[in-house]
């Protein structure tokens, strides 16, 4: 296969503890994991995605709409893992890649902030990982545990993510919401997999967190484009407002 250097992968569980077979629930007559796909191709930077994961429901409805899939094993212990399988599988990539995981739940993540993510890389030898954040405008979203809060410091890199609220408020302060989307150095994607899981990824169920825990840099961009994961059944409507708007 030709080699590339500018991938997006998309994994995609069937299983999921607040909405079961989210990927292809329907939004405006087209699946999740679809709209998630056809808006990443908008890309202008990607040469290649993929869509990756265990379940031949998704594979098989993912290749009726034209993407190309790649199976990874039921036992994956995350995401990102599955993502690096799906890339040592498909035999596109080099060591030089650069890669975004673009979870399957977010479909309307902004072309634009996708290509910030590749261009941050590419200009930034140094920078192995980076991800996106986006202001919180309400306080509901600051106290909904499915909403991941991340605060970083004055040279934008990550000091914590938590699915608490962060930082405490004894003064008026911005909030800022994970956007669930990683660009990784490829070299970066194999150490990830090899490091062992750590405490606070643990107790919040936040794979990111062992890259900290490990003493690794996270860089992370300010990004205003808005954010609506699908977590729940009711978010669907959030998603299919706003593609109406």
């Amino acid at each position: 296969m030709a080699l590339h250097k500018q991938i997006i992968v998309i994994p995609a569980r069937y299983e999921s503890v607040r909405f079961s077979g989210k990927m292809l629930a329907t939004i405006l007559g087209k699946s999740l994991i679809q709209h998630t796909f056809e808006n990443a191709k908008r890309s202008k930077l990607v040469k290649n995605i993929l869509i990756t994961s265990d379940d031949s429901r998704i594979l098989n409805h993912a290749k009726d709409f034209g993407a190309q899939v790649v199976k990874t094993p039921k036992s994956t212990p995350n995401g990102t893992t599955r993502v690096f399988q799906a890339l040592e599988k498909a035999k596109i990539t080099t060591k030089e890649a650069i890669v975004i995981n673009v979870q399957g739940d977010e479909p309307i993540l902004n072309p634009k902030s996708i290509d910030k993510l590749f261009s941050l890389l590419e200009n930034d030898p140094k920078i192995k990982m980076a991800t996106l954040v986006t202001p919180i405008k309400d306080q509901k979203s600051l106290e909904d545990s499915s909403v991941v809060k991340c605060v970083f410091d004055k040279n934008l890199d990550a000091l914590y993510f938590s699915r608490s609220s962060i930082p405490f408020m004894k003064e008026k302060t911005q909030a800022y919401q994970h956007v669930g989307v990683y660009a990784f150095r490829f070299s970066f994607l194999e150490t990830y997999c090899k490091l062992s899981a750590s405490p606070m990824q643990k107790a919040e169920d936040l794979e990111q967190l062992k890259v900290l825990e490990h003493g690794y840099k996270i860089k992370v961009i300010v990004d205003k484009s808005p954010a609506i994961g699908v977590d729940e059944p009711k978010d669907l409507k959030k998603v299919e407002k706003y593609l109406c708007r």
